[in-house]
């Protein structure tokens, strides 16, 4: 989509300030998803039935803004005048032609066919599958790492004030703390749910310099793997400091979000730099569907070694390797 407005050259930054969305519904997901579970018994309704209604509703709703506003390229944007739908469309079709999938004719198939057949899509597939599996661990096992930080229960054991999702079985109960982290409640939970959101903060700066960066040189390949390998060093740091000094494991936490997200509007960016037309759409759906992939498979990942293990250790090592 953004890649009919805007050039190669910029495509990083526009892909950037998508992504920033995202990082910015991370940092403010935790304070906002406590505030509406503390409705709980409000007017007859559960915290999480609150929960999904006040975040559920707003997000239907923007569908069908999107549907009746948003424009499939510069030749409908009511935003553009005349001149500027022109030399907008002008500056996206440069260097288009070039790429396979351009030919406006082209079917979806064979834009399929055409993406598939291009090595660098299954490389940056291979990419965005690592790269999500070890983001969405980050996700959804940072508050109750942080939370063992703070209560001193370390990052290994349960926090002090923390509690499983109530299980009928240990076997049921084993599988749920694999999947998905025990939900943190008691006096911690603020502070928490603030040094929670820190992490997305760094995340977001990181991620907008690095954007910034590419556009100045035009630099990508640099600017998406040395992060993640400085993003290696670093959870393997955490891994090292999770049990033994807090301060330490929050430093390297803060310093893994920064790299592990810096290279994200980079990233996003590549397909539309060596595919065009249909074998852009399609290329992108097979990239962001394995993507997706690993995204499910990191969490579980973890969760999987610290029931074995007893800590996060393991599963933070393991994050390093895919990072690396």
């Amino acid at each position: 989509m953004l890649s009919r407005f805007y050039g190669e050259a910029d495509l990083a930054v526009a892909y950037t300030h998508v992504t920033l969305g995202t990082v910015a519904a991370q940092a403010l997901g935790a304070p906002l998803a406590a505030a509406l579970l503390s409705l709980d018994g409000v007017l007859g309704m559960a915290g999480w039935q609150w929960l999904f209604v006040c975040e559920g509703v707003p997000t239907l709703a923007l569908a069908g803004v999107l549907a009746a506003r948003l424009p499939d390229g510069p030749a409908d944007a009511s935003f553009l005048t005349p001149d500027e739908r022109v030399a907008v469309a002008a500056r996206a079709r440069a260097g288009a032609d070039a790429r396979p999938g351009s030919d406006a004719a082209s079917k979806p198939l064979a834009g399929l066919a055409a993406a598939a057949r291009d090595g660098r899509t299954w490389h940056c597939a291979l990419v965005a599958a690592l790269e999500a599996a070890v983001k969405n661990a980050i996700i959804y096992w940072s508050p109750l790492i942080i939370a063992g930080l703070v209560t001193g229960g370390g990052g290994g054991g349960e926090p002090a004030g923390a509690t499983l999702t109530v299980a009928e079985s240990a076997g049921r109960r084993a599988l749920l703390s694999a999947a998905a982290p025990p939900p943190v409640v008691g006096a911690g939970a603020p502070i928490i749910a603030l040094l929670s959101a820190a992490p997305f903060g760094v995340a977001a700066a990181s991620m907008w310099a690095t954007a910034a960066r590419a556009r100045a040189t035009g630099e990508k390949t640099r600017l998406i793997a040395y992060p993640f390998a400085l993003g290696a060093l670093c959870l393997l740091t955490l891994a090292l400091t999770v049990d033994a000094s807090p301060a330490a494991a929050f430093g390297a936490l803060l310093a893994t979000a920064a790299c592990v997200w810096a290279p994200a509007g980079v990233l996003s960016s590549l397909p539309a730099g060596f595919l065009a037309g249909p074998a852009a759409a399609a290329g992108v759906a097979l990239i962001n569907s394995l993507g997706n992939v690993g995204g499910a498979a990191g969490p579980v990942l973890v969760g999987a070694l610290k029931a074995r293990t007893g800590g996060h250790a393991a599963g933070l090592a393991a994050l390093a390797l895919a990072a690396a």
